[in-house]
């Protein structure tokens, strides 16, 4: 099926206002934390609980919603992904006592979990080839954009109205703007028999065949690193400058925005390469993504002084690398499946990741307790990212002799 180039455009936009939204809504509990904590008199151990809620529910529910978008398809799943995250969200205006709270955060979470494999997959079907890494990263740059968003209307909200009116302000525009997914033509499989019948056999055999795939496996076993690398240097790194080179918090708080903004950089250039030059490569641009990230977090663990300079450009390359293959990874991921199965494939690479980085933030913290500072934990990261770049070295080497045979 051909789709015009005007209806392409008009249906990315969409899907990058729905990302934005969506993560906005996962997202915006952080900095609203303090506010539920005045309110209900919360103990640090029952924010801790909000705050993990919603990455527990990602990741328990991240491969069932995959397996459900490969069966009822695109349209469908992210009109019901997004009204259930919209109302949730709404449900928490509603909601008053901590129970109810925690019911209703976990819920997020898992509704939540849907959108990621139906935006991959809907992307794959919408977006030539050539351009798909470009629109994987920018449409992942929805999630950097909603952080900075959130971290600064949400409290504005909160202050001047209530902390819920924001989240009542995101359900209601997500239940709106939901409805366009209805617009969104699958791919002509609607009306091919022979993917009819590949959905009467969905099955635990063919899902197998997807985890035996080279390309697909070897994801899997550095998607954990990946994921932990992203979410302790968004954790760690004001807390290591302002220990270990005594920087003003507020100074520490202007090098957190340089590093998410290199995030958001680094999303839409790496996509944007991806497509001009590592097109049937990217398995080999993402090794270099992750050599570069180690680099960068050994240089910041060996840096002998405090510039500010030297420590902003620190913090804008440390995101530009750490976060900035997110796209790239979303697209390997959906290239190396059939289009039949690349929600079920988002979904074991989302469950893998989540429950890694709620693991590995916490242990990363330990060490630093551990060993008394940052500098072993930075190190030992920088070696899980030269050993995984040596993974995808290896499997771009295997795939090339693969073609010569």
């Amino acid at each position: 099926m051909s789709l015009g180039r005007t209806y392409i455009i008009w249906m990315f936009i969409f899907f990058v206002f729905i990302q934005l939204m969506a993560s906005m809504s996962n997202l915006g509990l952080t900095p609203l934390l303090p506010f539920i904590q005045q309110e209900q008199n919360l103990t640090i151990v029952q924010m801790g609980y909000l705050a993990a809620a919603v990455h527990l529910g990602i990741a328990l529910f991240s491969i069932p919603s995959g397996m459900l978008v490969d069966y009822f398809r695109v349209k469908w799943m992210l009109l019901f992904g997004g009204l259930l995250v919209g109302f949730v969200c709404i449900s928490l205006y509603l909601f008053s006592g901590y129970v109810l709270l925690l019911i209703a955060i976990f819920l997020m979470g898992i509704f939540y979990a849907i959108i990621p494999p139906v935006m991959s997959k809907g992307l794959v079907i919408l977006i030539p080839q050539k351009f798909r890494g470009t629109a994987m990263g920018i449409k992942q740059t929805g999630v950097s954009v909603s952080a900075f968003i959130a971290a600064v209307w949400l409290p504005f909200m909160a202050v001047h109205y209530h902390w819920k009116m924001g989240y009542l302000i995101i359900g209601i525009i997500m239940v709106a703007i939901s409805f366009i997914a209805l617009f969104f033509r699958d791919s002509d499989g609607d009306r091919n028999q022979k993917e009819r019948s590949l959905r009467s056999t969905f099955s635990l055999i063919q899902f197998g065949d997807v985890l035996r795939n080279d390309s697909f496996r070897t994801i899997c076993y550095i998607v954990p690193f990946l994921f932990i690398a992203q979410h302790t240097t968004a954790a760690y790194f004001v807390v290591d400058v302002y220990e270990r080179f005594d920087v003003p918090l507020l100074q520490a708080g202007y090098l957190l925005a340089l590093l998410q903004i290199g995030s958001i950089i680094g999303r839409i250039l790496f996509g944007m390469l991806a497509d001009w030059l590592f097109l049937y490569r990217r398995e080999l641009l993402l090794a270099n993504i992750l050599l570069a990230t180690g680099l960068v977090i050994l240089s910041f663990v060996l840096i002998p002084f405090s510039s500010l300079i030297t420590l902003s450009i620190l913090a804008f390359f440390i995101g530009m690398t750490s976060s900035g293959w997110n796209g790239i990874f979303t697209v390997i991921v959906a290239e190396s499946v059939a289009v039949n199965y690349v929600g079920f494939a988002n979904g074991v690479g989302a469950t893998l990741g989540y429950l890694s980085a709620a693991i590995g933030t916490p242990i990363f913290g330990y060490l630093h307790n551990l060993f008394g500072g940052f500098s072993v934990p930075w190190l030992l990261m920088a070696g899980s990212m030269f050993f995984s770049a040596i993974f995808l070295y290896r499997l771009k080497r295997k795939k090339e002799q693969d073609v010569v045979k």
